[in-house]
Parts: structure tokens; C-alpha cells; sequence
């Protein structure tokens, strides 16, 4: 039977900065753009492959001892290398490393006493140096 992935063990930078202790949720998703190359009378839309992006969405927790280093680092219209490894950054194991544009960060806090949180919203700027789909690790 296959091991579900339940631990909490992420590796996560965003340029030299190490945030994985402050990590609440991080999604990445890739996509590919749709290419329309209808033609004749087919009837149905024809679509051939586009480009590949990426996008990132990234919670962190806001603590008296990250907030400086995060403002001072993650800023929107920054681009940034971020490596990410959802097991951990031992050896043999899944990684993804790419520069991504910081579209924005929120700041959310609410009257319930709820964690604090930054939530940070990047694209790819470029196509990924490391690719976990293409076989990544570190």
C-alpha cells in the first residue's frame, strides 16, 4: 500500500530566505494555455498546446520574529527564486526551484483571534531551473 504524505516536513525559500518554519499552506499549480487552431467545419473547437506557467500561492504565519525579514525580502514586483521540496530537502527527494514575480501579499487578521498570516500570490517569471514534474530532486 503507498505511503499518503501527511507530514509537515516542507523545505521552503523564497530567494536566501528560509520561511518553512513560518509555513501554514503552500500551492503551486502548472498549467498550459490552450492554443485555438479551429478550422474547416469541424464543429468542435480544435486546441493544440500553449506555454507552461506556474503559479504559487504561499501562507506564512506572521511572528514578532519573521515580519522583518519577510517585508524586507517578499515584496510585490520582486522576482524571486523559490525552492520548494513538499518532503524536505534530503537527498533523492521531490524539489522545485523557479523564479516567480511576487504579484501581491495580503496581511489577513481577524476579530476571532485567528494566526495572523501573510499570503503571498507569485507567477513564474521564467521557466523552472528544477522541475518536479520533469524528475527534480534534490
Amino acid at each position: 500500500m503507498p505511503t499518503v504524505l501527511t507530514d509537515n516536513a516542507a523545505y521552503l525559500k523564497f530567494g536566501t530566505l528560509a520561511v518553512e518554519a513560518d509555513l501554514m499552506e503552500v500551492s503551486i499549480t502548472f498549467s498550459n494555455n490552450d492554443v485555438d487552431v479551429t478550422r474547416g467545419i469541424q464543429g468542435h473547437t480544435m486546441l493544440a498546446k500553449g506555454l507552461n506557467s506556474t503559479t504559487l500561492k504561499v501562507t506564512l504565519a506572521w511572528t514578532d520574529t519573521n515580519r522583518a525579514s519577510i517585508m524586507s525580502t517578499i515584496k510585490p514586483g520582486e522576482i524571486l527564486e523559490v525552492d520548494w521540496g513538499p518532503e524536505g530537502n534530503t537527498a533523492g527527494k521531490p524539489r522545485h526551484k523557479q523564479k516567480f514575480k511576487i504579484s501581491s501579499i495580503a496581511h489577513t487578521q481577524t476579530a476571532n483571534k485567528d494566526v495572523v498570516k501573510f499570503e503571498i500570490d507569485a507567477n513564474g517569471a521564467e521557466a523552472p531551473s528544477i522541475d518536479i514534474y520533469n524528475g527534480g530532486a534534490f
